[in-house]
C-alpha cells in the first residue's frame, strides 16, 4: 500500500452464511482488500440463529467490533458494511468509537430502507462522519436520494457491486430450441419468484416453448406452492454454489427479476447475469433503472407485461447474440466507475463546504452584494466550495455561484432549511441584518454543531428600544458563540467587543458604499481587498 493509504483496516459487516447480496459483496471486497494489505481485522456481525438468540449473537459481535476498534493503530481505516434496518443501532456505537479515536471511516450502503424512509440512526451516523470519512453508494441515483434525505459532510462516492463479480470467459451464444428463462434469488413473493413462474406460464399460453429454472432457497409457502403447481416447465434447483449458479446462467436466454422488494438496491444476481451475457427483464426498483435500459424494465411484476418485454427481445435471427453483447456492455459500464479498494484504503480528499446565509438574493442590498465578494474570498482562500442560502429567486448576478433558494418566505423558511441541511456544511457564514433571521440562523448552526462566522455589516450594536431586546436574546449570544466576527472598521470592532467581550473579531473593510434600489446591480459587489480577504477567509475556513 502507498505511504498515503491505510495499512491497517477493521472490516466490520455481515459475512456468509447466510448468503445474500450484502454479505457476498462484503466478503468479496474483503478478499480484494487482503490482496493490498496484510493487517485486516475482521468481525462478522451477521448474527446467528433466530429470535432472541439472533439478537444476543449480533450484540456480542458488535462488542467484539468495539474491542477491535479500540486496538487499532493511528492511521487505520474502519470499514463498516451498513445494515438496512434496526441493525444500524448496533453499528452506531462502533462508528462513534472510531470517530472518537480519530480513525477514518468508510460506510458502505447496501439498502434503500433508510433512503425510502428517514431513519434516526442514519441521521446520527451522517452526523458522525466528517470530511475525512467516506460513504460508498451502489449507484448515482442512490447517492442522490440519500443526500436529498440526509445532510452529510463526508465524501460521497459511487462504487457498483459489479466490481466484485467475476464475469468469467466469454462463450459463443449457442442456438437452441425454445426459450430458457432463469430466476436466481432467495425465492419469495417479494423477490418476484411467483411472478417469474407466472410469466413462464403466460409465454407458454402464447405458444412459446418456454422453460424456467429457479435457483435459491425457498422459505415462502406461496412460492413453494406456485413451484409445485407449475409442472415440468419449471425446474427448481434449490441453493447452489457459485459455479452451479454460473452454469444455470450460461444455459439461459433471459434472466427474470420482477422484484417488488421495497429495499431493493443493486442486486448482485442481476450483475452476474449481465456479466455472462444474459439479458435481464426486471422491475424498476432501487438502482435497476440506472443499470438496465428502459426496454428491459417493467413498472410492475405483472406476468403479462413481463411476457411482453421478453417477447420484444426475441426479434430477428441473431437476437440472442445481440442481447448478450448488450448485456456485457452494460456490465462493463458498471465496472468503470471507481476502484473500490482504493476508495476504502486511500485518504479522503474533500473540499471544505461553506454555507453563507443572506436575507435575499437582491444585490441592491448591501448584504447580498457583499455575499458575492465573500464567495470569491472563500474560494480564493483555500480548497473550499461555498453555497449561498437566501429567500427569493437568484438573478443573473448569481449565475456562476451555487445557490439555494429557501422554500417559503420569512425567517422560518431559512430556519427550516438549516435544521434539515446545515450538518452537510463545515462552516456557516451569516450576514446579520436588523431582523431575527440571521441571528437565528447562527444559533441554529451552533445547536447543530457547526461553526459559524458573523458579518454584521455595520449593524451598530448596542441598539435601543425593541431592537435592544433582540440584541440581548439573539445577537449578543450569536456574537459570543461565533468562530469569528467579520467587521468593516475598528469602530465597529469596538462596538462588537463592547457587547461581546472575548469575541474573535476580524476587520475586513469593504470600499463600496451601500447600494441603492436605483443603482445598477452590475457593480454593487463591494471592492474587497483580494489578498487580505483571501487570507482572512482562509483562517476562518481552517480555523
Amino acid at each position: 500500500m502507498s505511504a498515503t493509504g491505510s495499512s491497517t483496516a477493521a472490516w466490520i459487516g455481515p459475512l456468509p452464511p447466510p448468503v445474500h447480496g450484502a454479505s457476498l459483496v462484503t466478503a468479496r471486497l474483503l478478499e480484494r482488500v487482503r490482496e493490498r494489505i496484510d493487517d485486516v481485522r475482521v468481525v462478522d456481525v451477521a448474527g446467528k440463529g433466530a429470535g432472541l438468540g439472533h439478537v444476543v449473537s449480533r450484540a456480542r459481535a458488535h462488542l467484539r467490533a468495539l474491542g477491535v476498534v479500540l486496538g487499532l493503530p493511528a492511521g487505520a481505516v474502519v470499514y463498516v458494511s451498513l445494515f438496512g434496518g434496526f441493525g444500524l443501532w448496533y453499528q452506531l456505537p462502533v462508528l462513534a468509537l472510531a470517530r472518537a479515536r480519530g480513525l477514518r471511516l468508510v460506510a458502505h450502503h447496501h439498502s434503500y430502507a433508510y433512503i425510502t424512509a428517514r431513519a434516526v440512526p442514519m441521521v446520527l451516523i451522517t452526523a458522525l462522519l466528517g470530511r475525512r470519512d467516506r460513504h460508498l453508494f451502489l449507484s448515482a441515483s442512490m447517492r442522490s436520494a440519500f443526500l436529498d434525505r440526509y445532510a452529510s459532510r463526508a465524501d460521497h462516492r459511487v462504487v457498483s457491486n459489479a466490481h466484485v463479480v467475476d464475469p468469467g470467459p466469454v462463450r459463443p451464444v449457442a442456438a437452441r430450441h425454445g426459450l430458457a428463462l432463469v430466476h436466481v434469488s432467495n425465492l419469495s413473493v417479494s423477490k418476484g419468484s411467483v411472478a417469474a413462474v407466472a410469466t413462464c406460464a403466460a409465454l407458454r399460453r402464447r405458444g412459446v416453448d418456454a422453460t424456467l429454472t429457479l435457483v435459491g432457497p425457498c422459505g415462502d409457502e406461496e412460492t413453494a406452492a406456485a413451484i409445485a403447481a407449475a409442472g415440468e416447465a419449471v425446474r427448481w434447483l434449490g441453493p447452489c454454489s457459485t459455479d452451479e449458479v454460473n452454469e444455470a446462467l450460461d444455459g439461459a436466454d433471459v434472466f427474470l427479476f420482477p422484484s417488488s422488494y421495497v429495499n431493493e438496491a443493486e442486486p448482485l444476481v442481476v450483475l452476474e447475469a449481465l456479466s455472462r451475457g444474459v439479458p435481464v427483464v426486471a422491475t424498476g426498483r432501487g438502482a435497476l433503472p440506472e443499470l438496465l435500459p428502459a426496454d428491459w424494465l417493467v413498472a410492475d411484476p405483472e406476468p403479462e407485461g413481463i411476457a411482453d418485454r421478453v417477447t420484444s427481445l426475441r426479434t430477428g435471427p441473431s437476437w440472442r447474440a445481440d442481447a448478450a453483447a448488450r448485456a456485457r456492455a452494460l456490465f462493463a459500464a458498471r465496472c468503470a466507475d471507481a476502484d473500490p479498494v482504493a476508495l476504502v484504503l486511500e485518504p479522503t480528499v474533500r473540499e471544505m463546504a461553506v454555507l453563507q446565509v443572506v436575507p435575499s438574493f437582491d444585490v441592491s442590498t448591501r448584504e447580498a452584494a457583499a455575499a458575492l465578494a465573500v464567495a470569491r474570498s472563500y474560494v480564493g482562500a483555500s480548497d473550499a466550495s461555498i453555497h449561498t442560502l437566501a429567500t427569493g429567486t437568484p438573478g443573473a448576478d448569481w449565475a456562476d455561484r451555487p445557490t439555494v433558494a429557501a422554500p417559503g418566505t420569512g425567517p422560518f423558511a431559512t430556519m427550516r432549511w438549516l435544521l434539515r441541511h446545515v450538518r452537510g456544511f463545515d462552516l456557516v457564514h451569516v450576514h446579520v441584518t436588523s431582523g431575527t433571521a440571521a441571528a437565528s440562523a447562527a444559533l441554529v448552526s451552533r445547536v447543530c454543531g457547526r461553526a459559524f462566522v458573523l458579518q454584521p455589516h455595520g449593524l451598530g450594536v448596542p441598539r435601543s428600544g425593541r431592537a435592544a431586546a433582540l440584541d440581548l436574546l439573539l445577537t449578543r449570544p450569536a456574537l459570543r458563540a461565533a468562530r469569528a466576527v467579520r467587521v468593516e472598521d475598528e469602530a465597529e470592532r469596538a462596538r462588537v467587543l463592547a457587547v461581546a467581550p472575548g469575541a474573535v473579531v476580524a476587520v475586513l473593510p469593504t470600499t463600496t458604499p451601500r447600494p441603492t434600489r436605483t443603482a445598477s446591480t452590475a457593480s454593487t459587489a463591494p471592492a474587497v481587498p483580494t489578498q487580505r480577504a483571501s487570507r482572512v477567509a482562509g483562517e476562518l475556513v481552517e480555523g
